[in-house]
C-alpha cells in the first residue's frame, strides 16, 4: 500500500540529498482585508471540487484541506466554517494502489464506508460542495424525502432534505437556499463542471442528458447567481475545467497488452497473448488518432475486451451472439461487449471530445458574462488548470504534472486534485479576490503539501498500464453520476448493431485481431502513444 496511512496531504516526492529551496514558501498568517469586501461570513458553492473528493471519496482528512477550507483560513473570519464531514475510509471508500508488482492496480481501501461525523449540525453547512452535482440541482424543486432518484448520490449527505423544511411551502429547501439560510457575506461559486463532465467520463453524448445545453445552464446558472446577488453576497465565480484533458480521460492509450481470456481464449488467439495490440470502440472500428480510452475502461481490456476477439457467447437462446463482460460496473453486472469491441462508456472519441470542448467553452462565456454584470470576480480555474496541463509546474526545485499517479496534481480517480492541487486552486481564488476587491490575502503556504511525508511510487511505473477494479470503476463511475447506465437510444442502436452482425456469415464480420497480428514494437510505431508526458 502506498497511500500514506494518516492521509497526510498529497505531493510529487522525490528523493533530494542537497536542496535549495528557490520558491519563497508563505506562512500561514492571518490576513487582514480592506473594508470592501467583506468576508466575514463565508460559503462555497458548487460540486465535487468544492467538497474536497479526492481519490474517488469524501473523507475527513481530505475536506481539511478543500479548497474552501483554506479559503476561511485566509479569510480569518471568526465564524465557524462547517463541512459535511467523513470519517475514515470515506463515503465511498477512498481508492488506493493496491500493487504494483505487474502494473498498478487500484482499488477501494476496504469495503464498508466511512459515516457521517456531523450529520446533526442544526443549521446547513457552510460547504455546499455536492459530489456529481450539476447547476440544476441547486435549482431543481424541493427533493422530499424518499425521492431521490434525480439527485447525486451524495445529495442527502450535504442538504439534508428531511432537517430543513420550507415553513412556506411545507418543502425542503432547494440546494441553493440551503446555502443563502446561513446568510453569507461572501460566496464563492464553482458550478458547472458536471454540466459536461458527464459526457466525458460515460463516453456518451446526449445533449440536455449528459452534456447540459447553453441554454438550460444560462437559466440556471443566472438564477444562483441573481440569487446570491439579492442576498447582498459578495462573490467569486469560476471558470469550467477542460475536462478532456484530465487524466481519467488522457492515461490510457490506444493499444493494451491482450491477456486472452484463459480456457476460454480461441484457439488462432492465443499467439496474441501479451502482444500489444490496438483496440476497437464501440462502432467496431480500431480506435484512431484523437479516440480516448477511459481510465475505467482497463476493467474490460484486463479481461480481454476490446481487441476485436469475440468473447464467448452468453445468453438465451444459447446462439444469442453476445459477449459479455462482468462486474465491471458493479457485483452481478452484465456489461455487453459484442465481437470484443470496448463498450459506449469507457471510450471518449474524437469527435464526442471535440464537443465537449466545445460546450465547455460555451459554458464558460455564460460564466464570465454573469459575472461581468453582477460585478462578481471571475476566477479562471479552467485556464490556470490547462496552463498546468501545459507546462507543469516546479516547486522547490521539484516538477510536478497532471500526469495520472506520478504527477502529484490529480489524485487516484483521475478526476479531482490532490490536496496540493486543491491548494493551488485556492491560491488562484486568492489571486484574484485581491486584484478585484483589493483583499490583501495571504496565499496558501505550499510547504506542508510539498514536504510531506509520502513516499513515492517506483520511478518505472507505467500510468497508462493501471488497473482499476471493478469495485473501484463502479464505486467512481456511481459517485460521478457518469450516465453508464443503458439509455433507450443506445440500447436500441446495440440491438440492431447484434442483429447486424447474427444475421451476416462469418466472412462478412469484421476481422478479429487474430487474423492480422501485430507484434508490439509494430503496434507502438503505427500506433504511437496519443497523450503526452504532461
Amino acid at each position: 500500500m502506498l497511500r500514506p496511512a494518516n492521509n497526510t496531504p498529497d505531493k510529487r516526492p522525490v528523493f533530494v540529498k542537497s536542496l535549495t529551496v528557490t520558491v519563497v514558501i508563505l506562512a500561514l498568517a492571518p490576513a487582514l482585508t480592506r473594508a470592501d469586501v467583506d468576508l466575514t461570513k463565508y460559503v462555497a458553492i458548487g460540486d465535487s471540487l468544492t467538497a474536497g473528493f479526492t481519490d474517488g471519496g469524501l473523507v475527513e482528512t481530505y475536506q481539511e484541506t478543500s479548497y474552501p477550507a483554506l479559503l476561511h483560513e485566509r479569510f480569518s473570519s471568526v465564524a465557524p466554517f462547517e463541512q459535511p464531514l467523513v470519517s475514515e475510509p470515506g463515503i465511498p471508500p477512498l481508492l488506493e494502489l493496491l500493487s504494483l508488482l505487474s502494473g498498478p492496480v487500484i482499488g477501494p481501501k476496504g469495503e464498508e464506508p466511512g459515516v457521517p461525523l456531523n450529520l446533526g449540525l442544526e443549521r446547513p453547512y457552510d460547504n455546499m460542495g455536492i459530489p456529481g452535482a450539476s447547476v440544476r440541482h441547486f435549482v431543481r424543486n424541493r427533493v422530499e424525502l424518499g425521492e431521490m432518484d434525480d439527485v447525486p448520490g451524495l445529495y442527502d449527505l450535504i442538504v439534508r432534505p428531511s432537517a430543513f423544511i420550507n415553513p412556506q411551502t411545507e418543502l425542503p429547501f432547494t440546494a441553493l437556499e440551503h446555502a443563502l439560510l446561513n446568510q453569507p457575506t461572501f460566496v464563492t461559486l464553482w458550478l458547472g463542471n458536471n454540466d459536461v463532465l458527464g459526457a466525458a467520463t460515460s463516453g456518451i453524448i446526449i445533449d440536455g442528458v449528459t452534456l447540459t445545453t447553453r441554454a438550460s445552464f444560462e437559466e440556471d446558472y443566472g438564477q444562483v447567481v441573481d440569487a446570491v446577488a439579492a442576498s447582498g453576497a459578495q462573490m467569486a465565480v469560476a471558470s469550467i475545467p477542460d475536462v478532456t484533458t484530465i487524466p481519467f480521460v488522457t492515461t490510457l492509450e490506444r493499444f493494451a497488452v491482450y491477456p486472452g481470456r484463459g480456457e476460454e481464449t480461441p484457439p488462432d488467439a492465443e499467439p496474441l497473448i501479451g502482444q500489444v495490440l490496438p483496440l476497437f470502440g464501440p462502432d467496431g472500428f480500431q480506435l484512431r488518432e484523437g479516440d480516448n480510452v477511459l481510465l475505467t475502461a482497463s476493467c474490460y481490456t484486463a479481461q480481454g475486451c476490446g481487441f476485436g476477439i469475440a468473447v464467448p457467447f452468453v445468453g438465451e437462446p444459447p446462439n444469442v451472439t453476445v459477449g459479455a463482460i462482468r462486474d465491471c460496473l458493479g457485483p452481478g453486472s452484465v456489461e455487453i461487449c459484442p465481437f470484443g469491441f470496448l463498450p459506449n462508456h469507457a471510450v471518449l472519441g474524437a469527435v464526442e471530445a471535440r464537443l465537449v470542448k466545445a460546450r465547455t467553452e460555451e459554458l464558460n462565456e455564460v460564466i464570465r458574462a454573469k459575472a461581468d454584470e453582477v460585478g462578481a470576480a471571475y476566477v479562471p480555474t479552467g485556464e490556470y488548470l490547462a496552463r498546468l496541463s501545459e507546462q507543469g509546474l516546479n516547486l522547490a526545485g521539484i516538477p510536478y504534472s497532471t500526469e495520472y499517479i506520478l504527477g502529484g496534481l490529480f489524485s487516484l480517480d483521475g478526476v479531482h486534485p490532490t490536496a496540493l492541487g486543491y491548494a493551488l486552486v485556492a491560491n488562484e481564488f486568492i489571486r484574484v479576490i485581491n486584484e478585484t476587491f483589493g483583499a490583501g490575502l495571504t496565499p496558501v503556504s505550499l510547504t506542508p503539501f510539498v514536504f510531506g511525508s509520502e513516499q513515492a511510487p517506483a520511478a518505472n511505473v507505467d500510468p497508462a498500464s493501471v488497473l482499476m477494479t471493478s469495485e473501484a470503476s463502479h464505486a467512481l463511475l456511481d459517485t460521478l453520476g457518469a450516465g453508464y447506465e443503458e439509455h433507450p437510444r443506445r440500447l436500441l442502436r446495440r440491438r440492431a448493431l447484434e442483429r447486424l452482425f447474427a444475421e451476416q456469415p462469418p466472412e462478412a464480420r469484421p476481422a478479429t485481431r487474430g487474423q492480422h497480428a501485430l507484434d508490439p514494437a509494430d503496434a507502438r510505431e503505427r500506433f504511437g502513444r496519443s497523450r503526452s508526458r504532461r
